[in-house]
């Protein structure tokens, strides 16, 4: 059965055409048969060609025969013979009779008559099918006399002997008559009905042809129409799809990838605006922990003698804070110029995310009790196993400055919980019962911080470097979205604080 729909399409079609063009075909072999058909002859009564020969000359019938003969350029009815009772033959001369005369009953009466089948000839058939149609013509059911047949019947295949009004008996036999001679059009009829064919079906394959490719012709310029407006710059333009077909599928299928196209240039115009903005602030940030370091390394080089030993070890301590900022500056900025789109990585990966995130997790809470500082961390990550697709050092990047972010400010504990949304997509939530965000983190979180401020405040929440901005970075190119809050109970004292992290997920 046939079931795809651009098949039964140009299936109906071409068969439609072909079968039209072949009946036009028929049509004109049967015309072209008609112009070439010998011409049909009279059928004239046998009786009634008697009587004239009575009446022309009613005592020499061998004249009279002659005469009548004479009328004509081609005989127009059958062939004539005049004979005696005993079977001599008088009209033409040296005629022989192809039956025996004398085993015949013959007629009393004037003008009474018999018929006889001519046995030398088979009769004729017309043939069962008519593409071809027969020559010649007679009488319907080969009736001497007859009114004549429809076109196409075969002549009349019986003798008839009649009776003539004369003194002694005698009489007229008439014969068959013989087939015309074929007009030179008429001997290559077959040639004519099988080029008519071969021509039709030439010709009704030809406009099925021509059909199909007017219809992929004007797909083709249609598709490099709507390329060429995409090359151009324009990518908004799609195929007006009006089509149920596969041409209409694969049309939908490239609106489809027309659609991922734009987005993905968007998203780079807009990913590559934003690095460029944070490039050019990072240019102008580098300046100043390079020129601090540079003065505070002048002044130990110059004055190192005069210099106290407090207050030397004061110095070294600012060119060390200043090595560590510059140190985690350059590795964000790193890190931001070596981010790229998940969806269109070369050989994407999958990776356990529950797994990673705890690993993560427990690597910074360890490195804040080197530190001296001992947190408990709450987590539901143990007993979940999520395949999450994409480059694992992204999100490792992302929850190491989230949870790192929260042990500095963490009291006591940091929870770090994940969950799966309607199998759509994953919320990972980080939380410490520190102060929580002031007022100016919540509505600047994730944005470039123009001051520069080094790690000396305690219960402040000024990061170092861009550790806010990689998370709002990396939560962008993953098409995912961030958001932080203060955790406050019934009387609106804060308890702490949140970072929210939502990402599409599709779960195998």
């Amino acid at each position: 059965m046939i079931k795809t729909r651009i098949f039964q399409k140009y299936f109906l079609m071409a068969s439609s055409l072909i079968l039209l063009f072949v009946v036009l075909g028929v049509t004109f072999n049967n015309y072209m048969m008609e112009l070439t058909r010998p011409q049909k002859r009279e059928s004239i009564a046998p009786i009634f060609i008697a009587r004239i020969v009575d009446r022309l000359n009613p005592t020499d019938k061998v004249k009279s025969l002659e005469e009548l003969q004479s009328w004509q350029r081609v005989p127009i009815g059958p062939r004539l013979a005049l004979v005696t009772e005993d079977g001599t033959c008088l009209y033409p001369k040296n005629c022989k009779l192809d039956f025996d005369w004398k085993s015949l009953v013959l007629p009393k009466n004037t003008y009474d008559f018999i018929s006889l089948k001519n046995q030398n000839e088979p009769p004729m058939r017309p043939p069962r099918f008519g593409f071809f149609p027969p020559l010649g013509g007679g009488p319907p059911g080969g009736n001497p006399g007859g009114p004549g047949g429809p076109p196409g019947a075969p002549p009349s295949m019986e003798t008839t002997v009649i009776k003539l009004n004369n003194p002694q008996p005698l009489f007229l036999v008439a014969l068959p008559s013989q087939m015309p001679p074929m007009p030179p059009g008429g001997k290559y009829g077959h040639l004519l009905g099988i080029g008519s064919l071969v021509i039709s079906l030439l010709l009704g394959i030809g406009f099925t042809i021509a059909i199909i490719y007017s219809s992929m012709k004007k797909g083709v310029s249609e598709a490099d129409k709507v390329i060429s407006e995409i090359k151009s710059g324009n990518l908004k333009s799609r195929f007006h799809v009006k089509r149920k077909d596969e041409f209409g599928q694969a049309m939908q299928r490239f609106n489809t990838m027309a659609d991922e196209i734009e987005k993905l240039v968007h998203g780079l115009k807009s990913s590559e605006q934003a690095r460029t903005k944070v490039l050019q602030e990072l240019a102008h940030d580098l300046r100043t922990p390079l020129a601090s370091l540079r003065n505070l390394v002048d002044t130990l080089h110059s004055s190192m003698d005069r210099l106290n030993r407090d207050t030397r070890e004061e110095l070294l301590t600012l060119s060390a804070k200043e090595i560590d900022y510059f140190e985690r500056l350059v590795e964000d900025l790193l890190f931001l110029a070596q981010l790229t789109e998940p969806d269109y990585a070369d050989h994407p990966k999958t990776f356990n995310l529950p797994e990673t995130i705890l690993d993560v997790a427990e690597d910074c809470l360890f490195m804040s009790s080197q530190k001296g500082k001992k947190l408990e961390l709450v987590e539901n990550l143990k007993n979940q196993n999520q395949m999450f697709p994409g480059d694992q050092h992204p999100i490792k990047r992302l929850v190491r400055n989230a949870v790192e972010n929260a042990c500095s400010f963490a009291k006591s504990k940091v929870i770090v919980e994940l969950y799966v949304l309607d199998n759509q997509k994953i919320r990972l939530t980080i939380a410490d019962d520190g102060p929580g965000f002031k007022p100016n983190d919540l509505s600047s979180f994730g944005q470039r911080n123009v001051s520069r401020k080094l790690n000396t405040d305690s219960n402040g929440r000024v990061s170092l470097g861009l550790g806010s901005v990689v998370i709002k970075t990396i939560c962008d190119v993953y098409h995912g979205t961030l958001s932080i809050q203060n955790l406050q109970d019934s009387s609106g004292n804060i308890l702490g604080a949140e970072i929210r992290i939502e990402l599409p997920y599709k779960q195998a």
